[in-house]
């Protein structure tokens, strides 16, 4: 999938469906740290196909009820992982990939779950519970084609 990799804060705003001032408002909480940040008056920020993909998640986030400060360390759990890369890659890949968070034990857990073609997906067998299931690939592939559509 060949997809650009520069957006302007209203590029991001209309692929995902914010207003741009909560594009801006997750910058300057830190939440999504954009390619290129804004450097005084008249400068603009640059973002890549991965901060869009973060915006995705932040949009679907926020709609399930997660407050600003629980995204941000979900992103900083994402990067501490090392699994940001296979997360926010734009090569295609036969594998689904899923974003989850599981009670483990007594904690919760962040799990990044890959799923070929054909199975099903297993979790760790201490994992109780999915709190929640986004499928990464699908959001890749409808953000691809929005960033056609402008």
């Amino acid at each position: 999938m060949t997809v650009r990799n520069d957006f302007l804060t209203q590029d991001v705003a209309r692929i995902i469906g914010l207003k741009r001032k909560d594009v801006i408002d997750a910058c300057q909480r830190g939440i999504i740290e954009p390619r290129l940040q804004a450097r005084g008056t008249g400068t603009r920020r640059v973002f890549s196909f991965k901060n869009v993909v973060q915006f995705q998640i932040f949009k679907i986030l926020r709609g399930w009820g997660f407050s600003r400060p629980s995204i941000k360390r979900i992103f900083e759990t994402i990067e501490a992982g090392g699994e940001a890369d296979k997360l926010y890659s734009m090569e295609k890949s036969k594998e689904t990939i899923f974003l989850a968070m599981v009670e483990s034990g007594d904690k919760r857990v962040l799990r990044l779950i890959s799923v070929k073609p054909g199975q099903f997906i297993k979790f760790d067998p201490e994992d109780t519970f999915a709190a929640f299931l986004i499928n990464i690939s699908e959001t890749k592939k409808l953000i691809a084609e929005r960033v056609e559509e402008i």
